[in-house]
């Protein structure tokens, strides 16, 4: 058995990665932190506002972090019915709607995202 592991923007994958759905996206974990790959000919599948606002862009492909940008992959490619509301508190209203996401449906991840933006002293 061949245990390949790859270069991450977390540093060195645990392993080769899982893969997740059929196109080709596999989730990385590494000691400290991980993420979502997305091939390079998936990435157009998001829109550019929305990979330069939430992506770490490589030339083989896009990388989203764990904890708040995997939202914007698991909604765009299907993975999760509940990642709707996760991109909304994560990334606000005009990111949502880039990828098709009623914010408006979502009225406590609205709260969250505002009472953030509150908090940093952004509104």
């Amino acid at each position: 058995m061949t245990y390949a592991s790859r270069s991450t923007p977390w540093g060195r994958s645990d392993g080769p990665g899982d893969l997740v759905g059929t196109e080709g996206i596999r989730f990385y974990s590494t000691p400290s932190h991980g993420g979502y790959f997305v091939p390079r000919r998936l990435v157009g599948r998001v829109p550019m506002t929305v990979r330069a606002r939430c992506a770490i862009i490589r030339m083989d492909g896009d990388w989203y972090e764990e904890d708040c940008a995997a939202a914007v992959v698991a909604h765009v490619f299907g993975f999760s019915e509940d990642a709707a509301g996760s991109v909304v508190a994560w990334y606000g209203p005009d990111v949502a709607r880039l990828i098709g996401i009623d914010p408006s449906r979502f009225q406590k991840s609205l709260d969250f995202y505002n009472g953030h933006l509150n908090a940093r002293g952004e509104r």
